[in-house]
């Protein structure tokens, strides 16, 4: 059986996997991550990777419904002049994409 536990850290969370049967060969294993929540790439790859580790489908490219974990402004957040024309022109790109189907 494998366990999944997660310690609370001052900065993150330490991610603990014990496996008491690898491979159905009746060894264990056990794995240790720290991540770090000061980078905001940690934070997401903390969640995706967790979601793997219970089992949880995210599905892929080709299903109708994918689940994404995203990072993006938050609803009260003041963009920049320029943080806005990067986003319209992201947007712009995707828009063209999907008229592209």
């Amino acid at each position: 059986m494998q366990t999944v536990k997660l310690t609370i850290a001052d900065n993150g969370v330490i991610k603990t996997i014990f496996d008491d049967n690898i491979n159905s060969a009746g060894e264990s294993f056990e794995s240790t991550i720290v991540y770090d929540f000061e980078d905001p790439i940690a934070k997401t790859k903390f969640i995706h990777e967790l979601c793997l580790d219970i089992g949880l489908s995210f599905g892929n490219s080709k299903n109708k419904n994918q689940i994404k974990v995203i990072e993006d402004w938050g609803v009260d957040y003041k963009p920049t002049a320029s943080e806005k024309l990067e986003k319209i022109k992201k947007l712009k790109g995707d828009l063209k994409s999907l008229e592209s189907i």
